[in-house]
């Protein structure tokens, strides 16, 4: 019922005169179309993938901690090195932090190719700082290359302490995180082990530690939009975040960054709400360019 008012809005604000438009109260941008949806989120961007404009969002600058949605860059970064993903490498107690992890120990193996995937799967933290370290490269010079890189992209307000995201001291924003997610999402191995709904492997060197992992995203398997890939991120300081790249039943592709979502659920619910109304935007502006000779919600609701 809500889409068809909302439909009803846009064709009473395409051939109505401005005076009759204004009466109706109508939202007066695609960020005010998005309010007409209840958001718990603190902050939120969605962008279409290929301009990378940002098409609503709600707070798009504000800091925000990113938790484990930090894996990406960490991806990005490794994979720069251009890595032996069958190089075998021994955890090591310097890879253990809090958070997610395998359940594991110092001194059994693994390849790096399965702790790629532990990583950005399960999103476990001692695979993270083991693919990092495998690199050869020293935390301190790894943590220096996922900051230029960022910089390289255009997140001027990101700054990465290090590799898993468990560090509430590290900072984005949402219209940063859209330009980062753009450039994971794009790359073939990223988009490829973000895709994999679930995930077994074993040591090389102890057949006792098995693990058989999940993916941490629900919309994986969702049949109203086609998921091009996804991260979630939480911490008790930022609470459940989310980034993932979507294709809608339009054929929209876009990028939606969600910050500071109430619970697990709802970091899901949200985003598919936005990823609707992000398509509905864009519909809204392509008909407004052909009916009215503009392009953006904003020049005909105002």
């Amino acid at each position: 019922m809500l889409k068809k008012k909302i439909y009803i809005l846009i064709i009473l604000a395409l051939f109505l005169s401005p005076s009759a438009v204004f009466a109706l109260d109508m939202p007066k941008s695609a960020d005010d179309l998005a309010l007409i949806y209840p958001v718990t989120a603190k902050s939120y961007a969605v962008a279409d993938k290929t301009s990378g404009e940002l098409i609503i969002s709600k707070e798009p600058d504000m800091r925000w901690t990113p938790a484990s949605i930090t894996k990406l860059m960490t991806a990005m970064v490794f994979l720069d090195t251009k890595p032996k993903m069958a190089k075998i490498i021994a955890m090591s107690k310097d890879d253990e932090v809090g958070g997610a992890r395998i359940a594991t120990k110092a001194g059994v193996k693994y390849k790096v190719s399965d702790l790629f995937y532990a990583s950005l799967v399960a999103s476990a933290n001692n695979a993270t700082n083991a693919v990092a370290r495998s690199t050869g490269l020293s935390k301190q010079d790894f943590v220096a290359r996922m900051n230029k890189k960022a910089k390289e992209l255009g997140a001027a307000n990101t700054v990465f302490l290090e590799p898993t995201g468990i560090n509430e001291q590290n900072y984005t924003t949402a219209s940063d995180y859209v330009k980062i997610a753009n450039a994971a999402f794009s790359n073939p191995q990223i988009h490829k082990v973000a895709m994999a709904g679930a995930y077994s492997f074993v040591s090389t060197n102890n057949k006792r530690y098995r693990h058989n992992l999940k993916n941490t995203n629900k919309l994986l398997s969702d049949g109203d939009i086609t998921m091009l890939g996804g991260k979630t991120g939480y911490l008790d300081e930022s609470q459940y975040n989310f980034v993932t790249e979507v294709k809608d039943k339009n054929g929209n592709d876009l990028i939606v960054v969600v910050f500071g979502s109430q619970n697990s659920k709802t970091q899901f619910q949200e985003t598919k709400q936005l990823v609707y109304l992000g398509g509905l935007a864009k519909s809204f502006n392509r008909m407004a360019s052909a009916v009215l000779g503009t392009s953006t919600i904003s020049s005909v609701l105002q």
